[in-house]
This record gives structure tokens, C-alpha cells and sequence, in this order.
């Protein structure tokens, strides 16, 4: 039943992908690939600076030619490479990976408590904006950060009842 159901929707998405419109979207994002890594060799340690990526590809005369104004890089990696650089980039999935490993620590803890439920909603649903954002550009907006803040909240509380319970 489930590749009964799959099929048609690959075809589907196969046939969206063949129109001029999702071509276009798609070469669109490759050609700011493209300007973003460009960018970073141009200054591979620190980058190009926060929030300078549009300035920076609005002044591509090929790009606004093809394309028209810019919108933003659809990519957190390559803007966060791009305007930060090694560093930038480095530091940002460092601290990242750290607070996976901070949520997993405490999702294992929590397993039978209250908060576990909680905790593993709030965990989807953080991973689901971040993975979205991956391909946005809003992980400097609140529709990013809000979620990890009250992710981190309901950690902090389940942290604070389970050290309740060992003392």
C-alpha cells in the first residue's frame, strides 16, 4: 500500500520538477551556490561579514541580469560559509552538534518521566524548522530560535525535576 501510494507521488514530483518554473527555481539556487562559495574563497577565514550576502550578489551583474534582485542564498550552509567563513562556520554546527548532544543527554534521562513526551515533541518539531532552515533564510529570525529556546526550556525543567529525585 505504501509504493502503492509512493509511486504516484514520484511521478507527481517528477512532473513539477519538468516545469520551466521549478527548472528556473532550481538554477537559480545552484548560480547562489555558486556567488556563496565564490564569496567564501574571497575571504575564506572570517568571511564576508553577517548579512552581507545580498549586497554581495546583488552587485553580480550576471546574476540580476538572469535572475533579478536577490532574495538570499536558500542554503544556511553556504550563506553562514559565505559571510563567516572557516571560522563562522566552524563555531555555528560546533555549537549546533552541541546542543544535539545536550537534547539527546537529555531525552535519554527523561525517557521515563512526564517530560519525555514533551521533550520528544518539542525535539521534532525544533528538528523540523531547523532542517526546513537549512534551505530557508530565517535561521537569524525567531521562527528558528524560538522553538530550540522553549526546547531548551522544557530540558532545563526536566533537568531540574530528575536532580530533584536523585537528591
Amino acid at each position: 500500500l505504501i509504493v502503492a501510494l509512493l509511486v504516484p507521488l514520484g511521478v507527481l514530483l517528477y512532473l513539477i520538477n519538468q516545469t520551466s518554473i521549478a527548472q528556473g527555481s532550481n538554477y537559480n539556487r545552484l548560480v547562489l551556490q555558486e556567488l556563496a562559495i565564490d564569496f567564501f574563497m574571497t575571504h575564506p577565514l572570517f568571511g564576508t561579514g553577517v548579512g552581507t550576502f545580498i549586497n554581495n550578489a546583488s552587485q553580480v551583474s550576471y546574476y540580476m541580469v538572469e535572475f533579478g534582485g536577490v532574495i538570499d542564498s536558500h542554503s544556511m550552509f553556504f550563506k553562514v560559509l559565505s559571510e563567516t567563513g572557516v571560522i563562522g562556520i566552524v563555531t555555528f554546527y560546533t555549537f549546533i552538534i552541541g546542543l544535539v548532544i545536550y537534547i539527546l543527554k537529555a531525552l535519554s534521562q527523561a525517557r521515563h518521566t512526564h517530560y519525555a513526551q514533551l521533550l520528544a515533541t518539542l525535539t521534532a518539531s525544533t528538528t523540523a524548522v531547523f532542517v526546513f532552515e537549512n534551505f530557508g533564510t530565517s535561521y537569524y529570525q525567531s521562527q528558528m530560535w524560538l522553538p530550540i529556546g522553549l526546547l531548551l526550556v522544557a530540558v532545563g525543567l526536566a533537568n531540574r525535576e530528575l536532580a530533584r529525585k536523585v537528591l
